[in-house]
């Protein structure tokens, strides 16, 4: 998993939301970059398989298909984005009010 730096916003989501799953968050490897550019090219390139970051941040490349936008956590679906889930659609509690998304490459499943 990757977003900004350890210890970030980006990281305590993933964190949150793995711990909503019932996985230990402290064996998620986490890479920090400095920079959404890097962490993007990063999810693209295969380096990462999901990326935290902020939705607005990739709502268009997700439109487009480069993309695939998991969940959000918000407390309910955005009308910006109304295709696209919440974590608590899948009974995972994380809501953050500064909404997180997670993404992956295309063809990752959804489930």
């Amino acid at each position: 998993a990757g977003g900004s730096a350890r210890g970030s916003m980006d990281h305590l989501v993933i964190a949150a939301a793995f711990k909503g799953e019932g996985f230990d968050a402290r064996k998620v490897r986490y890479i920090g970059y400095d920079a959404g550019g890097k962490a993007m090219a990063a999810l693209l390139s295969g380096e990462t398989q999901l990326l935290s970051t902020g939705l607005g941040e990739v709502l268009e490349m997700s439109k487009s298909g480069q993309v695939k936008v998991l969940a959000i956590t918000a407390p309910k679906r955005l009308e910006a984005a109304p295709n696209i889930p919440t974590l608590t659609e899948y009974g995972n509690e994380t809501v953050f009010a500064n909404w997180r998304g997670f993404f992956a490459a295309p063809g990752v499943s959804q489930k």
